[in-house]
């Protein structure tokens, strides 16, 4: 199974992220983790993963996702942002 995890800002997210990748590898999945922009078009190209854990997720049609969502249709995506979910300030804007 491709698990894939997106990082926008290294200095942010690399340490959560290698935390579930290795927790990942304990259970026998591989989980690769790529920059969210810079290794788009390489990873557009390649196969669909089956999971993509993403930084962030608004919408399906949003600027940034877009063209993975629709390279990828048939893969569930997950926002790990979840802690931004339930910040008061964010909770109108950053609903799913």
């Amino acid at each position: 199974m491709k698990v894939l995890a997106l990082i926008e800002h290294v200095d942010r997210e690399l340490d959560f992220v290698a935390a579930v990748k290795h927790l990942a590898a304990r259970e026998g999945v591989t989980l690769e983790v790529r920059q969210f922009y810079a290794d788009a078009p390489l990873l557009l190209a390649g196969e669909a993963p089956r999971i993509v854990l993403t930084p962030f997720f608004y919408a399906a049609d949003d600027l940034t996702l877009r063209d993975y969502v629709r390279a990828w249709p048939d893969t569930a995506f997950f926002n790990l942002a979840w802690e931004q979910l339930f910040y008061p300030a964010h909770q109108k804007l950053k609903a799913p």
